[in-house]
């Protein structure tokens, strides 16, 4: 998995599980999560496309993305109930 999706799911609030090699759902998801990409702009939509398989796999959903400058803004996340 890149360093930039690991950021950006880390930013939302999600924590890695190194034994079952998984992410863990936090209990409450943050409604917005910017994320300076830096030197890891070229990445980008590689790394969005990752964390978009993560919150799929756990049932998550997200209403839009904006990239602004050097930063990545994932807005309305959400968890299936």
């Amino acid at each position: 998995m890149l360093f930039l999706s690991e950021k950006i799911l880390a930013a939302a609030g999600f924590r890695r599980d190194r034994n079952q090699d998984t992410w863990v759902v936090p209990v409450v998801l943050r409604p917005v999560v910017t994320v300076d990409c830096g030197e890891l702009g070229d990445c980008l939509m590689d790394a969005l496309l990752q964390v978009h398989d993560v919150l799929e796999a756990w049932g998550c959903t997200y209403n839009n993305f904006a990239i602004r400058g050097g930063c990545l803004s994932i807005v309305g996340l959400t968890k299936a109930q």
